[in-house]
Parts: C-alpha cells; sequence; structure tokens
C-alpha cells in the first residue's frame, strides 16, 4: 500500500480518518518494522482490538515481536512459508494457533501486507489478525456430528440389505412357487412388493455409496487425473446404457487436473448416466464434454446434453439426496448428483448447471490445473 499525499492539510484530514478506522476496528492490527533477521520484526504500532485479543497491552507490545503470541502449537511450517513469502516481498495469508499473555489459546487467521514507499520498497509489515476460534471449533463440532450421522447413515444402511433382500427374494419365490394359488390381484400385490424391495434396495446401495464419500483420503499424495482416460472409461462403464439409448459422446481434448482418477471417472460417469435417462424421446440422444482454463487457471469442464432440461427454480434441489424431478418413468435413486457434487466439493471445487426446459442442460464443474 502507498498512501501519497502532496496536500499537506489533505494529509493530516486522511492521517486522522485512517487512524480512527483502525483504532474502532474490531480486528488486531500491528505494525512492524521490515527487518525479517531473527528475532524478527520488532513491533511498532498495534490497536486497542489487539490488547483486548491478547491481554497485552499497547506498553507490553512496543518493541517486542509477534513471538510473544507463539507457542507449542503454533504451526512452524506455517511460520516458515510465511518468512519465505514476507522475503520475497508477497502479501500473507494464513491460520494458527495464537497465545494469550495469561497463556490461553486462540486460534488466528493472518492478513500481513507489505507497505511501500514511493519506489516499492518494503518499509514496513502491516498485519490483520481475526480471532476465529469460534468460528473453527462450530466447524470442528459440526463435523463430528456429521461424522457420526454419517457412521449411523452407513451401519444402519448396511443392516438393512438382507432383510429388504429377503423380502424381495421370498415375495418372488411365492409368486412363481404358489402362483396357481393366488388370484391375478395378488400376484399384482406381489409384483409391488418385489418392485418396492428392489427400489428400497437401490435407494441403501445409493446412501452407502453416498457415506463412502466422506471416509476417502482427498489430502493424501495422489498423481494427477487425466479426464481424457476418465472420459472413455466412463463411457466403456455406460457402453450399454449408451447404446440402448442411441446416445452420441463426442469431447474436446481435455487435460491433466489435480483430481484421482478414481473420482474423474465417477463424476464422468454419473453426469453422463444423469444426460442419457433424462434425455428427450423424439431426439436422439447427443452428448458433448469440453474443457477451458480460466483466468484464475482453474479447469472448468462442460457437459451439455440435449435432453429434457430442468426449469432453473429446481437448479440447486437436483443436488440434493434423493431429490428427483421428475416421474419414475425416468429411472435412478435421485443420489447420483448428490454424490457429484460431494466428491467435487472435497476439493474444494464446485458444480453447477445451466438448463431450461425443452433446451437441454450443461452441466459445470472446475478442478485444480495439474501443475
Amino acid at each position: 500500500m502507498n498512501y501519497i499525499f502532496d496536500n499537506p492539510q489533505r494529509a493530516e484530514e486522511t492521517r486522522l480518518v485512517l487512524q480512527a478506522a483502525i483504532e474502532s476496528a474490531n480486528d488486531a492490527i500491528i505494525i512492524t518494522e521490515v527487518d525479517l533477521d531473527f528475532p524478527g520484526p520488532r513491533i511498532e504500532y498495534v490497536n486497542p482490538a489487539y490488547s483486548r485479543m491478547t491481554g497485552y497491552s499497547e506498553a507490553e507490545s512496543i518493541g517486542q515481536t509477534p513471538r510473544i503470541l507463539q507457542g507449542p502449537k503454533t504451526d512452524r511450517d506455517l511460520l516458515t512459508r510465511l518468512r519465505t513469502d514476507l522475503k520475497t516481498g508477497q502479501s500473507f495469508h494464513g491460520q494458527t494457533v495464537n497465545y494469550r499473555k495469561d497463556g490461553s489459546e486462540y486460534i488466528v487467521e493472518w492478513r500481513i501486507t507489505p507497505v511501500r514507499d514511493r519506489q516499492g520498497n518494503t518499509v514496513k509489515w502491516l498485519a490483520v489478525q481475526r480471532d476465529v476460534t469460534e468460528r473453527v471449533q462450530a466447524e470442528q463440532r459440526l463435523r463430528l456430528v456429521n461424522q457420526d450421522l454419517e457412521q449411523f447413515v452407513y451401519s444402519a444402511s448396511h443392516d438393512l440389505q438382507e432383510p429388504v433382500r429377503n423380502v424381495a427374494i421370498y415375495s418372488q419365490l411365492l409368486a412363481t412357487r404358489f402362483g396357481k394359488e393366488f388370484s391375478p390381484e395378488a400376484l399384482q400385490y406381489f409384483g409391488y412388493v418385489t418392485e418396492g424391495s428392489q427400489r428400497v434396495g437401490d435407494l441403501i446401495q445409493g446412501l452407502l455409496a453416498y457415506t463412502q464419500v466422506a471416509h476417502e483420503g482427498y489430502d493424501e499424495p495422489f498423481e494427477n487425473g487425466d479426464a481424457d482416460e476418465a472420459l472413455e472409461f466412463a463411457c466403456a462403464n455406460l457402453k450399454r446404457s449408451i447404446q440402448e439409448a442411441g446416445a452420441t459422446v463426442s469431447h474436446a481434448r481435455l487435460p491433466l487436473v489435480k483430481m484421482r482418477q478414481i473420482h474423474l471417472v465417477q463424476i464422468f460417469q454419473n453426469l453422463l448416466s444423469n444426460a442419457i435417462k433424462y434425455r428427450a424421446k423424439q431426439i436422439p440422444c447427443q452428448i458433448h464434454v469440453s474443457a477451458e482454463t480460466r483466468k484464475d487457471e482453474k479447469v472448468q469442464f462442460a457437459i451439455r446434453d440435449n435432453g429434457i432440461g430442468i426449469d432453473p427454480r429446481y437448479h440447486q434441489q437436483i443436488f440434493g439426496v434423493f431429490r428427483r424431478l421428475h416421474d419414475r418413468s425416468y429411472a435412478g435413486t435421485g443420489i447420483g448428483l448428490s454424490i457429484t457434487q460431494r466428491v467435487i466439493e472435497r476439493y474444494g471445487e464446485a458444480i453447477w448447471i445451466e438448463s431450461e426446459p425443452g433446451k437441454g442442460s450443461t452441466f459445470f464443474f472446475t478442478a485444480k490445473r495439474a501443475g
């Protein structure tokens, strides 16, 4: 940042405004000298919020280094990255554990920015620290609740498989072996029971697949995914469905991305399957897959079809678990898009749709470009 004012009166007014803004801020603001050599840059200014957050007064802080806020749980790797970034004159953003004067811990989000002179030289460091302890703890509690819920759903779904399967099997056996002793109406009821049991079985399998997404190691090291190969593999898995629907799947050249190959296959397979299920009956099903690199260096994939389309009012709802917008003449459990969204979001990416009734649909999702 560089504040240059040629008019002394205007400069003084601006200084007073900035001072008032800094001193009334809820975030802690620290200004330090530029020297990064051990023990680190000394503190030259702190605002009132800093004292409220840390317990250290202005007098206790001036001349000290930010090390007074560090302790056993402060992320040392983050501190190394911070020093590296600042030495090259870059801004820094990170999160770690800090310690108050009384020794209590709090979780802080840092933003450190260089202050430059007219020649572009760094002359000070401006650090803004936000206490995010409550937010992080709430996220942790929610994560634990979700884990417990997912474990319950997984266990319950697993335990339900056998009784549901038995209902379907014995209904079929009764209808087959003793069919002559039942009226046509009774046999029709047996058919309903069998069909319903099979549908419940499919839903259980969908739930198991949905909860399984949470247990896979997304943060573990992995090789880049080849989107071209993943799409070909997905098409091979869906070969029968594609042939029966008379569908055509075309694609542009697709890149390498930072995503597991198995997840890329799963994403393409679910989106292609969705396009095939909701195809327009009167025209041949056509699906085209493309990708482009955006200005933010992310790869944006597009899966475009000429199917029945979706009313914009329901674009968000279709990603909900078991949400179906069409009757059962269209196959599916209503969980495929939920799984797809969950996989993509576990990578910190996004999926969305553009569609109108009768004009087909285009599903977009992003992925980090392979370095």
